[in-house]
């Protein structure tokens, strides 16, 4: 397999037998086109994908720390802060231990979904700073990042004639702004329908969508969609707190209150009886 790097993409050309695409250095004709390139997909745009999917808003900055004194890399703790989901933020603050060739950071930003986008938007980089600044730390001392995040709607759409999204070009986590996990798993679902399309010579990639929405992956994520509409739309302080203080409580009785499982399945109640096991 021959791996093309450093060739910007400069036009999309769907063609009846191939799809024409146009590099900065040469034009290649593929049968498949896997769109992985992001929230800011050129392919999407290039193509006019007509659908009307959400795209969230993140900032970031990388502060340089002592990994030896800096108590999250000590504990090997993240901080995840939704105070400001009452002040417009639909989202949170979060700090987490990082290392960039070698060095110790601290990666610190806020995400703001937009899952409710009637309501006005937050001052980003204010919040930014605000919070920066209880930790004494500067916003203006260090480089700051911006990032759209397009986040996932079951019924947006995922393919066309001979090309397929993946990855954050076809939707991430709206509730935690999560790509990674998700992106793999639309390699398997995306590769699955790859293999199945040059098998029976059918590229319509009409049945990509529902094999998207089948998988147990992305059942989780539409979950979450749904979650982060329900979460960011509460406006009430007083309510938070009920909301965190009933989360607690329902957590425990799900896969997620053990630290080793891993969400490739939608988390089930546990029984009494491991319920009572855990607690003794």
């Amino acid at each position: 397999v021959s791996v093309r790097q450093g060739e910007a993409v400069k036009q999309v050309v769907p063609q009846p037998d191939y799809v024409e695409v146009v590099t900065e250095k040469a034009t290649y004709h593929a049968k498949v086109l896997v769109a992985a390139d992001g929230s800011r997909s050129f392919v999407r745009r290039a193509l006019k994908w007509d659908d009307e999917s959400r795209v969230a808003r993140l900032l970031e900055v990388l502060t340089p720390e002592n990994a030896r004194t800096q108590p999250e890399f000590r504990d090997g703790v993240a901080i995840f802060d939704f105070t400001r989901m009452t002040d417009r933020l639909q989202g949170y603050y979060w700090d987490f231990p990082s290392y960039v060739h070698g060095e110790s950071f601290m990666n610190r930003g806020v995400f703001d979904s937009r899952a409710q986008p009637a309501r006005p938007k937050a001052p980003l980089k204010d919040d930014l700073r605000d919070l920066m600044a209880v930790r004494s730390r500067n916003l203006e001392d260090y480089e700051l990042k911006g990032h759209p995040i397009r986040w996932f709607d079951k019924n947006g759409r995922f393919a066309m004639p001979r090309v397929i999204l993946v990855g954050d070009a076809a939707g991430a986590d709206p509730l935690m702004g999560e790509g990674i996990a998700f992106a793999l798993g639309y390699g398997k679902v995306g590769a699955a329908a790859i293999a199945d399309a040059f098998m029976r010579q059918d590229f319509s990639f009409a049945t990509y969508r529902q094999r998207v929405l089948d998988d147990s992956l992305f059942k989780q994520l539409n979950v979450r969609v749904w979650l982060a509409r329900l979460a960011y739309g509460i406006t009430s302080r007083r309510f938070v707190r009920l909301g965190w203080k009933k989360a607690r409580i329902v957590i425990r009785f799900t896969r997620w209150r053990d630290p080793d499982f891993v969400p490739t399945e939608m988390p089930r109640p546990r029984s009494s009886m491991e319920a009572q096991s855990s607690s003794s």
